[in-house]
């Protein structure tokens, strides 16, 4: 609980409030049919795929961030790349339906945990960004899966 405590204030509320959308998104994959305009996706694929590929994109950046306040890290080739690879997941999930784009953020989303653990195993990020990070991670890692469970029709009436 301390390490919670530890967390400054805008990054706890900030960061949890931005859980929302990956719930909303979650819920309207099992809830609705509704598809939005100017695209022929449901509204919840759409929602949950569109936000996570920000969010891990998001992910990235803070990645780049670390790095470049350490000289020896922006200049690593394996660093550097491990900032850009969440963007590319990210685009890569977004160009195809979210029955795969999902799955592609999910993996993406634990590979960017396993980072921002060694980061802080590291001292390169402070203790309370890994705090901040495991809990914030499992409510996407959660969200995700709930959603693509919704749109991957393994609980619908007609599947056996």
């Amino acid at each position: 609980m301390n390490s919670f405590k530890a967390i400054p204030a805008p990054a706890r509320v900030f960061g949890f409030a931005g859980l929302i959308p990956f719930f909303v998104g979650a819920a309207l994959c099992w809830a609705t049919d509704a598809t939005v305009t100017n695209t022929s996706l449901p509204l919840g694929s759409f929602v949950l795929t569109t936000y996570s590929a920000v969010i891990l994109s998001f992910l990235g950046g803070i990645r780049w961030g670390v790095a470049m306040q350490h000289p020896s890290l922006i200049n690593d080739w394996q660093v550097v790349a491990f900032a850009m690879v969440p963007s590319l997941v990210a685009w890569a999930a977004l160009l195809t339906h979210a029955k795969v784009g999902l799955p592609m953020l999910l993996v993406g989303f634990s590979l960017q945990y396993v980072i921002d653990y060694r980061s802080t195993k590291n001292n390169i990020t402070p203790p309370w960004f890994l705090t901040l990070r495991s809990l914030l991670t499992l409510g996407a890692i959660l969200s995700v899966l709930v959603g693509w469970l919704g749109i991957s029709g393994m609980f619908s009436a007609s599947n056996p």
